[in-house]
């Protein structure tokens, strides 16, 4: 099955994008791919729905 994706667009400060690119390059990764990153080790370690 083919996975589906949706594009999404988030706004933020300079000191916020410079923070995330800093720790993107780090990570050898780019800003989008670090930000997708992020939210799926978010979403990880939410609870599990009742």
């Amino acid at each position: 099955m083919e996975q589906s994706y949706k594009t999404v667009s988030v706004r933020m400060s300079q000191e916020l994008y410079t923070a995330l690119k800093d720790l993107a390059d780090r990570d050898c990764r780019s800003v989008p791919s670090y930000i997708r990153k992020l939210l799926r080790e978010h979403i990880r370690r939410l609870p599990p729905e009742e």
